[in-house]
């Protein structure tokens, strides 16, 4: 008897009562990953195992925390899955059945520090993005904001192990107290890392984006482009997109504004999306990132220099490139959201979904197409 691989599975039809549909999760927030027969996707706490015909249930298995991203595929043996949930449990699991590999866990430096976006397996590296949602808890006036930082961690996929965690910023400082309420205040802060990092495997580089700072002073590293070595996660090159950034929540209610808004009151315009590298015409390497801003950027993928940049949407606190972008190496695909969420600006809204055009080697060739509008 030989196992069948997850490429090779197809299940039958086992009845109602094991599909999706009736198991009772409340909240999927990821892209689901297929491999072959099987779609898998993470549930309020669960990873589910389903039949990609019938959508009916394979295995699931619980993690022990909130899950608001997709597994990772073990990019030498498609058989074995990576999970990461809210408070950085780690799992190794296998695809075939569900079955626990090895678990283990990122500490987390405090309890706002979170893992939103998904993780990634290259070699014998599992690279998890680390994020916090410190810039809500903001518009409580009693709250000492803020001490979080973005990062990046890199697990050894054989074993579990750690082998580096990349802080984006250095430790928080106390800077002074709040207008009212004395309550103290701290930076730098924030720079979440949003998104899911892309991997350059020849040259051994991570690179991702970052987000906003959330108290003043706004750092250098918020709102910016980073790159790390593979191997030791030390950071090769930083450049940020725009200065002065500093924002939290707060900022949006006026009553708690005076209290605890950073001075900059930025505009919040993180990279959310994730990075891609692609080439141009010439061979050439590249990296691509696009901001809540509206702005897309063609970046050196050695120095971090700017080669380009180029405004496709209005932008926006949920506006601009908020999702990713993607690319056939000759044009960049770029979604923009430009939703209204009662801040006024300069340009004129522009709701709806629309997919810009830009060739990579000339960015003033630029072609929006509208594929929908919502009134």
């Amino acid at each position: 008897f030989k196992q069948k691989t997850a490429y090779e599975i197809r299940l039958s039809l086992v009845g109602s009562e094991m599909c999706i549909r009736d198991r009772g999760s409340q909240e999927v927030r990821a892209q689901p990953i297929v491999i072959g027969e099987l779609v898998f996707l993470s549930g309020s706490d669960t990873l589910y195992a389903l039949d990609k015909e019938n959508g009916c249930l394979y295995w699931a298995f619980q993690s022990k925390a909130r899950l608001r991203n997709a597994p990772a595929v073990d990019t030498v043996n498609k058989d074995v899955l990576y999970l990461v949930d809210w408070d950085f449990n780690v799992f190794k699991i296998n695809a075939l059945d569900g079955k626990l590999i090895w678990e283990t866990k990122i500490p987390k430096e405090y309890e706002s520090n979170t893992s939103s976006a998904s993780p990634v397996h290259v070699g014998n590296f599992l690279l998890v993005p680390i994020s916090t949602y410190e810039t809500v808890l903001a518009i409580d006036p009693s709250y000492e904001c803020c001490k979080t930082s973005g990062g990046m961690a890199a697990l050894n996929s054989a074993s579990g192990e750690i082998i580096w965690n990349h802080r984006v910023l250095k430790q928080a400082q106390f800077t002074e107290k709040g207008l009212i309420t004395r309550v103290k205040k701290f930076a730098p802060s924030g720079a979440a890392v949003w998104n899911a990092p892309g991997v350059d495997i020849e040259d051994g580089r991570v690179f991702f984006g970052t987000g906003q700072s959330t108290q003043s002073p706004a750092s250098e590293f918020s709102d910016a482009i980073i790159s790390l070595s593979l191997e030791t996660g030390e950071k090769l090159w930083s450049t940020q997109t725009l200065s002065g950034d500093a924002h939290n929540v707060a900022c949006e209610i006026p009553v708690i504004k005076r209290m605890s808004c950073p001075e900059e009151d930025g505009p919040d315009f993180d990279f959310g999306a994730s990075v891609i590298q692609s080439f141009d015409k010439k061979g050439n390497k590249a990296l691509f990132a696009g901001q809540k801003s509206g702005w897309v950027f063609r970046l050196n993928t050695s120095t971090g220099k700017i080669d380009w940049k180029t405004k496709v949407g209005r932008g926006g606190l949920l506006g601009g490139v908020h999702f990713g972008m993607s690319t056939d190496n000759e044009r960049l695909y770029v979604p923009i959201s430009d939703r209204e969420v009662g801040r006024k600006y300069d340009a004129k809204p522009e709701p709806g979904l629309y997919l810009s055009l830009i060739h990579i080697s000339e960015p003033t060739r630029l072609r929006r197409i509208s594929y929908a509008v919502f009134c």
